[in-house]
């Protein structure tokens, strides 16, 4: 009577108790599919890494983001991958404003702003409401974990309606702002986290791949439009994440 040969148990995939953090990622190689991952997030931090490292960041001259960084993967909804991909950039979003900790305070940047035109007021609050640029970053922040977190807006994170698309590009847009201010009013920072991470470009190119953010919302338009400070000072209605139309806005 033949043997049946047992079935080979799957491969490990993961950080075990006592691993080295120099043996963290050694199981994950190049070529890997998301299905070879136990989460889409698991996912996307490796095609980052993998991408990241396969550049230069001392060189002047950058690649551009290839748009196959961010295809939405098979058997990934679209809408679960945008879900995922929003997580992990907030979350890199947070790096970002840690750097501005003793630089951008309520003395140095009273109110939340790209260029002297554009002032963005919050809308983590009941009213939207004139934050210094700080707060406002770490209450968009915050906002927008919170919402991604929420079970009555994503009650299932494997198949997200297509109704999320206006949540998805409100996020997105308020996100962006927080680039532009940094990129405006705290140009140093910007420069030596862009050369580490590649952040900005990267979320730049995710957000116009999937039409996230309007072109003339992007740092490249707003520097095109930058003049003197502005009276300008109507402001739009609506829901707390409105369209952008004014030069001050929600």
């Amino acid at each position: 009577m033949s043997q049946v040969e047992p079935e080979p148990e799957p491969e490990f995939r993961g950080i075990l108790p006592g691993t080295k953090s120099s043996s963290f990622y050694s199981w994950r190689k190049p070529g890997m599919r998301v299905t070879d991952f136990p989460t889409v997030q698991s996912y996307i931090e490796y095609i980052t890494d993998m991408f990241m490292d396969s550049i230069d960041p001392t060189s002047k001259i950058q690649p551009e983001i290839p748009a196959s960084l961010y295809a939405v993967p098979s058997p990934i909804q679209q809408q679960t991958w945008l879900y995922y991909n929003m997580r992990h950039f907030v979350m890199e979003i947070g790096q970002l404003a840690g750097e501005l900790d003793t630089i951008c305070t309520i003395q140095t940047c009273p109110k939340m702003k790209a260029t002297n035109e554009w002032q963005f007021l919050c809308s983590s609050h009941p009213k939207a409401t004139e934050c210094c640029a700080i707060d406002y970053t770490t209450h968009t922040i915050e906002a927008i974990l919170s919402l991604l977190d929420s079970r009555q807006l994503f009650p299932n994170r494997d198949v997200i309606s297509t109704k999320s698309n206006d949540t998805f590009n409100s996020m997105a847009r308020r996100l962006y702002r927080i680039f532009a201010h940094v990129y405006f009013n705290h140009r140093n920072v910007y420069d030596e986290f862009e050369s580490r991470t590649r952040l900005c470009d990267r979320y730049t190119a995710f957000c116009r791949q999937f039409s996230l953010v309007p072109e003339d919302n992007f740092k490249e338009e707003l520097e095109k439009r930058k003049g003197p400070s502005s009276t300008t000072s109507s402001t739009s209605s609506g829901s707390s994440f409105p369209s952008i139309h004014s030069k001050r806005h929600r």
